[in-house]
């Protein structure tokens, strides 16, 4: 709920005095996360449709006090990404995750805020590492198909969705 929202609230139950009554009906987390920020759980979300590369996103979410490209952690926080995305903005059909894959090991892969991955996602025959030069994951939406794909983090420009904890 934007602060606008819950000032006015306050002022026309002060005026008429139901603040008590009216008090359960606001939610308790209207001020967890900044304007524009979708809360879940204890997480905040801002999706940015301007595309940019991997590293331009990854960026852009750590300047917003400490933010991280979207981690994807349960088949909960799929949903929840798949409806905040369809809100936000229904005809992007590509995004940047925060899911990268491991140099060391390139069979592996590990989420920029380092949570463990309990949830994946792929589509049929992916990653598949083209070229051996795939090491991003981008969240792919068509019609009826759903699902990561490995890409190259270096010229692919797609839009993104930041997360952070909420406050």
């Amino acid at each position: 709920m934007a602060a606008n929202s819950l000032s006015w609230i306050l002022v026309v139950c002060l005026m008429v005095n139901l603040c008590d009554e009216i008090a359960s009906d606001v939610p308790a987390s209207s001020d967890k996360c900044p304007h524009l920020w979708e809360e879940y759980e204890d997480n905040c979300f801002m999706m940015y449709a301007i595309p940019a590369t991997r590293a331009e996103a990854k960026k852009e979410c750590e300047q917003m006090q400490g933010g991280t490209l979207v981690s994807i952690v349960t088949s909960r926080d799929d949903d929840f990404l798949v409806n905040y995305w369809d809100e936000i903005s229904p005809l992007t059909t590509d995004i940047w995750i925060g899911l990268k894959r491991d140099p060391d090991n390139r069979d592996n892969f590990f989420w920029d805020n380092d949570v463990s991955i309990q949830h994946v996602n792929w589509l049929d025959g992916e990653p598949n590492d083209q070229d051996e030069h795939e090491d991003c994951v981008v969240y792919i939406r068509r019609k009826d198909n759903e699902g990561w794909n490995d890409r190259e983090c270096y010229d692919n420009k797609y839009p993104f969705i930041c997360m952070k904890p909420r406050v």
